[in-house]
């Protein structure tokens, strides 16, 4: 008889599995707790909603995003790049938001004989939410949702594409529409989706910034309240 054909008898006879196992001979009781560990990590592994690896598609009314990065060919006129494609696929699903790495910069001025291919290169290997001289991204948040407050070491150029969201601050709120913008300079803050059953999103362009300084205090990053996997989003942002 195998040790989960025993379990549910113990149970039955009053035993919990931690008791369950210090009557078992120590080779026997090593192999359970081998075995129980293993079957812990597959259940969470099958009912996480944080998962490393993220669906292909997620389930919004919002429609594709397409990138169009210009160039110049051999004679120096000017077209479009077929280094990087133009359909803007999700590079980071959150449980209830989705990422769209749009481009980003390393040097400032921008060295343009090699940035496409330098950037394709990031497609599979994103960069925080700051980097190099530039970011610009588009988030779509789910019907809702709110983001947890936070502090990037950024200016960052917000502007509402879709729905109606609200920017959050310590002391104070505003509602942001269609056409709206926020220019938010490293302060404490979050992003509410105003809407019951509808998608917003968001388009973002990242600047790097000297930390602020209140009253001879530096006010760094803040991500006390990020967790899962938006927070490794996060921490690959430069300090």
């Amino acid at each position: 008889m195998y040790f989960w054909q025993l379990l549910p008898r113990c149970k039955k006879a009053g035993y919990a599995p931690e008791s369950f196992v210090l009557h078992l001979p120590s080779q026997v009781s090593q192999v359970f707790a081998i075995g129980m560990a293993l079957l812990s990590w597959l259940r969470n592994c099958l009912t996480s909603t944080d998962s490393a690896t993220p669906p292909a598609k997620i389930d919004h009314s919002l429609r594709p995003i397409k990138r169009f990065i210009t160039a110049h060919d051999t004679q120096g006129r000017s077209t479009l790049t077929s280094t990087v494609p133009e359909n803007a696929d999700p590079w980071q699903h959150l449980p209830k938001a989705s990422m769209f790495l749009a481009y980003t910069t390393e040097d400032s001025p921008v060295r343009l004989e090699d940035d496409t291919d330098r950037y394709g290169n990031l497609l599979y290997n994103p960069p925080g939410l700051a980097f190099g001289s530039s970011v610009c991204r588009v988030v779509d948040i789910s019907p809702g949702d709110v983001s947890p407050m936070h502090r990037t070491q950024t200016i960052d150029y917000g502007i509402v594409i879709e729905g109606k969201v609200e920017l959050i601050l310590d002391n104070c709120t505003r509602v942001m529409e269609r056409g709206d913008i926020c220019v938010q300079r490293a302060t404490m803050h979050a992003w509410r989706n105003l809407s019951a059953n509808e998608w917003a999103r968001i388009a973002f362009v990242l600047i790097p910034c000297d930390k602020p300084v209140v009253d001879g205090k530096e006010l760094g990053q803040n991500m006390d309240l990020v967790e899962g996997s938006l927070k490794e989003v996060f921490a690959r942002s430069r300090s």
